[in-house]
């Protein structure tokens, strides 16, 4: 057994009491008591490997946390009979005894980990990410039918998901937990069958997903809605999975539930794939500025409306580093086949940017092979790169020019008459840089539609 594994502690770590039995139900006390070899061991691998880990902290977030979940596995009856643990010699009886120690004795490892890092607060101050206990336990409440059905890796999904949200200030964590519940609550439980016109509808590109997987996947989509613009592809793929399991699992995903409620399931479906591979073609299309160009296609040209949605995104992303920003020097930009990347000459960066949010994510040169970049005449204030990507969009004297089959489109940008570097990296987006800032200039064209139906980067493309 592993060195560090939570059953096998260091040998001079002494077995620690279990949390104050005189305060856990019945039900809890009994779990207890048939785990209390082991947990004492978990609790003195904690303690080993933390050795400031609170106790009555610990203690206190353990029964907190797990007779709340008791009390949901009880009130579900999911398994009814746990609690009958005179008749040892039912199987059923003892199969779900079983589970419901595995479940607790998970939660009591992971717990005292946890309260160890300081994710969850003790006597010594607050926990280092704010309202990250809450919002587990209401995650996890919400979805213990999931929990019970494989604790391990569910605690950890949920609480590696939860303090990634947490620790991006930009994003509305509570929005995002709220959705992530209710499609749980709607597609991802345990005992949901598929409905009977789903059931229909079930061709070769169906596919089968289990409750956890559906879960997890739209989790991947929820996040990237709510601002992880990182997770742009992956969310992309989790929607078409979702959405070949079902119409509504997909639509829910990318909160389009009561657009597409009164749809067959078939025509759903259809519609639903047709809205993310709109998505997938250009990056700043929302779910719902796809089906309104699907749906009423002939009064999107020249309305006011579409002049709106189609109007050119301008951001300005990044900081001098001296002001809690990433770039030491004013930054250019270099195409890369994995997209842009943001260069002060001491660091580099990739960005990554939609309608939704953006993510700078370090990497190095090394990582990149000479011909999936492009320097363009080694920044030398060329505002026109011989790309080896030949771009849709070109930038020249402060005017971003859109080239078509139907002519030029032009949009004035006056911030950009005098910039070092610049790219296209997709044909929706423009990246640019000046010699007197240290941001990152972002000029996105919503209404731009591209001949190919998929606009990841090669290294991401589908096998």
């Amino acid at each position: 057994m592993p060195a560090d594994s939570p059953h096998n502690p260091t040998p001079e770590a002494a077995p620690q009491p279990s949390p104050d039995v005189h305060r856990a139900s019945k039900t809890m006390a009994a779990v207890l008591a048939r785990g209390r070899d082991r947990l004492n061991e978990s609790f003195a691998f904690a303690r080993h490997m933390h050795p400031r880990l609170d106790q009555a902290a610990f203690s206190s977030n353990f029964l907190e946390m797990g007779e709340a979940l008791l009390e949901r596995i009880q009130a579900d009856g999911i398994i009814a009979a746990a609690d009958q643990t005179d008749d040892a010699s039912d199987p059923a009886v003892a199969a779900a005894v079983a589970r419901v120690d595995e479940f607790i004795f998970t939660l009591f490892e992971q717990t005292a980990l946890l309260c160890g890092k300081g994710f969850l607060a003790g006597r010594a101050g607050g926990a280092r990410v704010p309202g990250f206990a809450d919002r587990w336990l209401r995650l996890l409440v919400a979805t213990a039918d999931l929990c019970l059905e494989n604790p391990r890796r569910h605690l950890a999904v949920t609480g590696n998901a939860l303090l990634r949200m947490l620790r991006k200030p930009a994003i509305d964590a509570e929005a995002w937990l709220t959705d992530w519940i209710a499609f749980a609550r709607e597609h991802a439980r345990i005992d949901s069958p598929r409905t009977q016109s789903e059931d229909k509808s079930m061709d070769d590109a169906s596919v089968a997903l289990t409750a956890d997987e559906r879960f997890e996947l739209a989790g991947f989509v929820i996040a990237w809605r709510s601002g992880l613009a990182e997770l742009r592809y992956t969310a992309l793929d989790s929607a078409r999975k979702l959405a070949r399991y079902s119409a509504a699992a997909g639509r829910a995903a990318l909160g389009l539930g009561i657009e597409l409620a009164r749809d067959p399931e078939a025509k759903a479906k259809n519609e639903t794939m047709a809205v993310i591979d709109r998505m997938a073609d250009n990056p700043w299309r929302t779910p719902q500025d796809a089906l309104r160009e699907m749906q009423t296609p002939s009064k999107s040209e020249g309305s006011a409306d579409s002049a709106r949605a189609n109007a050119p995104v301008l951001r300005r992303l990044g900081a001098f580093a001296g002001f809690d920003g990433l770039f030491l020097r004013p930054p250019e930009v270099v195409w890369s086949i994995e997209g842009p990347l943001c260069d002060d000459r001491e660091s580099l960066y990739l960005l990554h940017v939609d309608a939704f949010g953006h993510a700078f994510r370090r990497v190095r040169l090394a990582e990149f092979d000479a011909d999936d970049l492009d320097r363009a005449d080694d920044h030398a204030g060329v505002s026109e790169p011989d790309q080896k990507y030949q771009p849709t969009l070109k930038l020249k004297d402060g005017v971003v020019i859109l080239k078509s089959a139907d002519g030029e489109t032009r949009y004035d940008v006056p911030q950009l008459k005098e910039v070092t570097s610049w790219v296209d990296v997709d044909g929706h987006t423009l990246y640019a840089t000046t010699a007197t800032s240290h941001m990152i200039y972002v000029i996105g064209l919503p209404g731009v539609v591209r001949c190919s139906g998929d606009s990841r980067p090669a290294s991401e493309s589908a096998s």
